[in-house]
């Protein structure tokens, strides 16, 4: 079944927006994105994309470079979802210490959750989780919802720094962080750094559209 070309927007004379036509991008147009996501940054003039849960938006560097890019769109689309049905996804196991020195918000999120830790544990091993993007924040791989059950509310006091090899929660969505993070994530966990490579602490072997299943070590 064809997937419907998504609305697109220009945001000013030097933004475009895809922007999905469903409240909730499923997972197929989501891979489209990521697709076009990758497409888009060796075009001439593109200055940075940001992939959302939903969306795609491109930036560039003139508004000449944006109307070269637009012609490209119907063609670009068809393209990205072949791409996508192809691509091979990989499937990514995580050890992680929940709760602890490292990870100090688990009780409270589960408490909010109205769980013990251990209800709270088991169900976020539970899920398989997509990666939707990884550098929202340098550092930062966002996945995709947490189940309705463990979603906790926006939290108004301080939270510590997020620490590499940080799992942290945040209303609907789970992080792992490749970095020290100044942002009012929950920590609930800490993984192993093995996955981090060099002094960039970056994530190069979690891709979006990957999936990642966390295994629960202590905690």
């Amino acid at each position: 079944m064809p997937l419907t070309m998504p609305m697109i927007k220009r945001l000013g004379p030097q933004v475009l927006e895809f922007q999905s036509r469903e409240a909730r991008a499923d997972i197929e147009t989501q891979h489209v994105f990521w697709q076009i996501d990758e497409i888009s940054l060796s075009w001439p003039g593109v200055l940075e994309t940001i992939p959302g849960l939903n969306s795609l938006s491109i930036y560039f560097d003139s508004p000449g470079a944006l109307e070269s890019a637009q012609k490209q769109l119907p063609l670009l689309w068809k393209k990205c979802v072949q791409r996508a049905r192809t691509r091979v996804v990989s499937t990514i196991t995580l050890e992680v210490s929940y709760g602890g020195l490292g990870a100090p918000y688990l009780r409270q999120v589960a408490k909010q959750a109205r769980m013990s830790v251990d209800q709270w544990v088991d169900l976020h091993v539970r899920s398989t989780y997509t990666v939707v993007n990884v550098g929202t924040h340098p550092g930062l791989a966002c996945l995709g919802e947490l189940e309705p059950d463990l979603q906790t509310s926006v939290w108004t006091t301080f939270r510590q720094p997020v620490y590499a090899g940080g799992v942290a929660v945040n209303e609907s969505c789970t992080a792992i962080a490749a970095s020290t993070l100044p942002v009012g994530w929950n920590l609930v966990g800490v993984i192993s750094k093995a996955i981090f490579q060099g002094e960039t602490e970056a994530l190069p072997s979690l891709q979006p559209g990957d999936r990642v299943r966390f295994e629960c070590i202590s905690r």
